[in-house]
């Protein structure tokens, strides 16, 4: 049952597992050292699989893992078409381009507001 991992406070965590009120802990909130990502241009995003790897996408939404050094290249690819030629073996795909508006601007209204 996942309600027996999930506890209000740390102090209740630790107490239930460890037997005290202190225990060693990470907490993935808390503020980091280094600077966090900074946002990019469209024209410097990358296009790369979703971690469900049903489409290709240019967003930030991927795995940390990722970013390293020696993953890079088997992941992130300069255009869609490279993608999609990479991760589902042919030039077009599902993808998701955030660069992109997914719909029109509105029209402007014409005339006078309907009862």
């Amino acid at each position: 049952n996942e309600d027996s991992y999930l506890y209000s406070s740390l102090g209740a965590c630790c107490i239930a597992v460890f037997g005290t009120p202190q225990c060693p802990f990470i907490d993935d909130c808390a503020p980091t050292a280094s600077p966090t990502q900074a946002p990019t241009t469209c024209e410097e995003r990358k296009f790369h699989p979703n971690t469900g790897e049903s489409m290709c996408t240019n967003s930030f939404d991927y795995p940390p893992l990722w970013d390293n050094p020696d993953l890079k290249d088997q992941y992130f690819f300069e255009t869609l078409e490279e993608c999609c030629e990479a991760v589902f073996n042919t030039p077009t795909c599902s993808h998701e381009d955030i660069c992109t508006p997914t719909s029109m601007p509105s029209v402007s209204p014409s005339g006078y507001p309907t009862k």
